[in-house]
């Protein structure tokens, strides 16, 4: 995982991740630093430059954006089949040409072997969310993380969903401008998102509805399950509320 930075040094925040596979486009050049704007949800960050794996002309990350991919939907060791080299890949993980049957997938002409054969998903897009949120329980929470090593409110969104074929933007703030508007929570359904704030124009996090008493969001320490109602999220250990509910969005039917 590439850390994308809001400046160019490494004292400066994480704002988002890149994962394995995912292309980027290069913005500016400053002093051993790349501003890059992610392929995946064209997010914009810095990057170190010795952190960028392989470089490629036009014609060549036209030929591999176009490739077929499946995601890694679980956290699995890839070996690369000539050198024996073994890589940690995460959800999101990008598997370019992976052949099912053999487990094989390649990147840079590279072939690898995935270790454990990817996740049947459910094939009712709410049940696949709701598998894929409760598969992400008890990550650590860290901002601009993207992966079960470490995930922020709105990439635990981002990648269920991503997981099962819909993409949305990487912050909240942004991801509250898609879907249907919801007018109560007495109406909301899981798989829902419920945005908090301290109005309705400061979007500040998310989470996932999982029925109309329930939601998982990463909040804390960690991706945990709290009680919510019309005046936000509930925490039980802490004995108050820690957000207040501004939006309710459908994305799903």
């Amino acid at each position: 995982m590439v850390p994308m930075r809001a400046e160019a040094n490494n004292q400066s925040e994480m704002v988002s991740q890149l994962l394995w596979g995912e292309t980027f486009s290069i913005e500016q050049r400053e002093q051993g630093w790349l501003y890059v704007c992610s392929d995946a949800d064209h997010y914009y960050g810095w990057i170190d430059e010795r952190m960028a794996q392989h470089f490629v002309s036009e014609d060549e990350w036209m030929r591999i954006t176009q490739q077929p991919y499946q995601l890694c939907n679980c956290v699995s060791y890839a070996t690369h089949l000539t050198s024996g080299e073994r890589v940690l890949l995460p959800h999101g993980a990008m598997l370019y040409k992976y052949n099912q049957e053999t487990q094989n997938f390649v990147l840079n002409n590279e072939v690898y072997r995935l270790d454990l054969a990817l996740k049947a998903l459910p094939a009712k897009i709410t049940d696949g969310i709701l598998h894929c949120a409760n598969d992400l329980l008890n990550t650590p929470y860290l901002w601009g993380g993207r992966t079960a090593l470490g995930i922020d409110c709105s990439g635990l969104v981002q990648m269920v969903f991503r997981l099962n074929k819909i993409t949305l933007p990487r912050d909240a703030n942004r991801q509250v401008k898609h879907g249907t508007a919801v007018d109560f929570s007495a109406f909301a359904k899981a798989c829902d998102l419920a945005f908090f704030g301290n109005d309705a124009d400061s979007i500040t996090h998310v989470g996932l509805v999982l029925s109309e008493d329930k939601i998982i969001h990463a909040s804390g320490g960690s991706v945990h399950i709290d009680r919510w109602d019309t005046n936000g999220i509930y925490s039980e250990v802490q004995k108050k509320y820690t957000h207040s509910l501004r939006v309710i969005k459908r994305i799903v039917d």
